[in-house]
């Protein structure tokens, strides 16, 4: 009894092993040929900052708009939010992909002085200014490229 129930798990053992190394390297396959094709590029940190250069914020609300990414993999969309800039400096933070163009703008505030910056990875890529008290003030960058 015990010697067919050896030679029975023998035999389903030998049956299995191919499958599993089959699905094993079809699996590893699909990954390598996803992330070939450019669906898994590498993702960056984009972080967005805005400052007060002068005036003061007296508890003014701000208008922002920027690019962003819930995850490497969803497609970019334009969140729009209305902050107190009493809080400043405000920061604001997604992902992007290689390639991706990102930017943030923000509507100016009478008396103020408004700065923005993206920063890559935690490194500044573009920071500006509006040029008068009471303008906008709009950064916009461009991810690097797995070449780049």
């Amino acid at each position: 009894m015990t010697e067919t129930i050896t030679r029975e798990y023998a035999a389903t053992t030998k049956r299995r092993f191919p499958r599993l190394a089959i699905v094993t390297m079809a699996a590893v396959g699909a990954v390598l040929g996803i992330s070939g094709c450019g669906v898994l590029d590498p993702s960056q940190a984009v972080t967005y900052e805005v400052g007060i250069v002068s005036g003061t914020s007296d508890g003014a609300l701000l208008q922002v708009e920027y690019s962003s990414r819930e995850t490497g993999l969803s497609e970019r969309q334009t969140i729009e939010e209305t902050v107190d800039l009493s809080a400043a400096p405000l920061q604001f933070e997604t992902i992007g992909r290689a390639a991706d163009d990102v930017s943030i703008s923000v509507v100016g505030v009478p008396g103020i002085i408004l700065q923005c910056t993206v920063l890559l990875d935690g490194v500044a890529v573009t920071e500006q200014q509006s040029s008068a008290a009471g303008d906008g003030v709009v950064c916009a960058a461009t991810t690097p490229t797995a070449q780049d």
